[in-house]
This record gives C-alpha cells, sequence and structure tokens, in this order.
C-alpha cells in the first residue's frame, strides 16, 4: 500500500512539473499585415509584413514589398509605430528586410494595431490600414494547474467579419477532473457564458452573433479565464494570443 501511495505522489508530482512547464513556456505570437500603397506610374505596391516571437521569446520581422515601380537601388525606410526599424533596397521594383533578434538584430515589437509604413524619404510608399481590417482573428491555447491529478487544458478562438459587426467566440477545454461541474468563461473581467463538463470531463462554449448571441469584442490583450462556478478558482488561462489580420 505504501508502495502504490510512493508511486502515486510521484506521478502527481511529474504532472505538476509538467503543468508548471507549460505554464512558464514563452507562447508563440504571430501577426501579418498587408500593406498597399497608391499606384506609382499606374501599378499598385503591395507589400507584406510579419512578425513573431517564437516559443523561446525570440523576435523576428520580415518586410517584402513589390510591384514598386521605382529605380534599382532605391532604399526604402521600414516604419513601426513610426520607429525606423530598417532599409530595404529594391532591385526589380521588389525589396525585402528580414531582422532577427538571435542574430543581433534590434526587432520592434508589433501588435495587431501598430502603424506600418514604407517610406522613400518622406513619402509614403506603403502601409497598412490605418483601421482594424475587415477581418479579424486569432487563436490561443489555454493552460493551468492540474485538477485532481489531472492537466487541464483547452483551446479559444474568437474572429470578427464585415469590421466586427460579425463575431465568433469559441472555447473548448479538455481533462478538467470535475465530474459535472459548472465552469465559467470570464473576458476581461466580465463573464460571458457556462460550459458544464461532460462525461469525459470536457467541454465547449460557442457563441455567434448570427445566432443572435451576445459576442464581446476582442484584443490581442484580451485576457480569458475559465473558473469553477461553485468556488470561483481559476482553472485555465489562455497564453498569448496568435493573431491572423487579414
Amino acid at each position: 500500500m505504501r508502495t502504490r501511495t510512493a508511486i502515486l505522489a510521484a506521478i502527481v508530482a511529474v504532472l505538476s512539473l509538467l503543468a508548471a512547464q507549460i505554464a512558464v513556456a514563452s507562447p508563440k505570437t504571430s501577426i501579418v499585415f498587408d500593406l498597399t500603397g497608391a499606384p506609382i506610374a499606374n501599378q499598385a505596391p503591395r507589400g507584406k509584413l510579419t512578425y513573431t516571437k517564437d516559443h523561446k521569446g525570440m523576435h523576428r520581422l520580415d518586410v517584402q514589398v513589390r510591384r514598386t515601380d521605382l529605380p534599382d537601388g532605391t532604399m526604402l525606410d521600414v516604419f513601426v509605430d513610426a520607429v525606423n526599424a530598417g532599409q530595404l533596397v529594391l532591385h526589380d521594383s521588389k525589396g525585402k528586410l528580414r531582422l532577427r533578434e538571435k542574430n543581433g538584430d534590434t526587432v520592434p515589437v508589433v501588435t495587431e494595431s501598430s502603424a506600418i509604413e514604407v517610406k522613400n524619404g518622406t513619402t509614403t510608399v506603403l502601409a497598412n490600414a490605418p483601421d482594424r481590417p475587415r477581418r479579424f482573428a486569432m487563436h490561443a491555447r489555454m493552460s493551468g494547474a492540474p485538477v485532481g491529478g489531472a492537466i487541464s487544458w483547452g483551446r479559444a478562438s474568437y474572429r470578427e467579419d464585415d469590421w466586427g459587426n460579425t463575431r465568433r467566440l469559441s472555447v473548448h477545454v479538455r481533462n478538467i477532473n470535475l465530474p459535472g461541474a459548472t465552469l465559467d468563461i470570464e473576458i476581461d473581467g466580465v463573464v460571458v457564458g457556462s460550459i458544464i463538463l461532460g462525461p469525459a470531463n470536457d467541454g465547449k462554449l460557442s457563441l455567434k452573433t448570427e445566432d443572435g448571441d451576445t459576442v464581446t469584442a476582442m484584443t490581442g490583450s484580451s485576457v480569458l479565464l475559465v473558473k469553477n462556478h461553485a468556488d470561483g478558482s481559476t482553472l485555465l488561462t489562455n497564453a498569448a494570443w496568435v493573431i491572423h489580420p487579414d
């Protein structure tokens, strides 16, 4: 009996250690912006900015431009929130800026509300949309401390269409060892819905404005918590949102 108890205690200790490692791991963040500009010689320039923070917390930035119809050798400055992040040189109307923190580059932090400009001197050649895009989507994993010796986890996703007029929220929870419990889903301090755990200790909340549901507007800084309705304890917390603006 003592041996069995010791084994169970060891298993719980390992599960707790794994949960702690998951909680402290740096979540991955990815943001993508399309860049557009006024036509140059009847050709509209196009571009793309991709920003990533990897699981080790290292930052990367890639900016690609094309169809600029400017002379080879033209140097364009890339600005993130009015700060010059670097330069790219055009060849055949195309150019690319590549920054890696692991290589010693200074990489600016980009958020879903960042203003991006690519300039030729003082002239803006390309920029992202000044307001939130027509379509906006993000998702995040959720984790928490073990419940009854089981590692709980989940996943949340949020989407807007038509400039925020249509919203959808989906929250999945898994392996929460509280059979039949009611869980509250809280966004930025406000309860937006609930989940009743099924026989497999999992459950789902799905809200859609087109179905008449009230869906709270969310951003990349929103905090989503899954709480035990019975005692108010927090079971799951979202990691950083992975954002996909269109």
